[in-house]
């Protein structure tokens, strides 16, 4: 099983979309997100990409 596991996001929604796009060409089984998502500059864009 593959696991993808983010962490330290803090509301970067350029890099997560970068990283997401990344696991979209090499897909995983679960995606988990260890803490720090929202404190920083795109919060309703990084939270839009993670409830996708």
């Amino acid at each position: 099983m593959r696991i993808a596991v983010l962490a330290d996001i803090h509301a970067n929604a350029p890099a997560l979309r970068a990283v997401l796009a990344e696991i979209d060409r090499d897909p995983v089984e679960a995606i988990v997100v260890g803490g720090d998502v929202l404190g920083g500059p795109l919060v309703e864009a990084t939270f839009k990409l993670l409830d996708a």
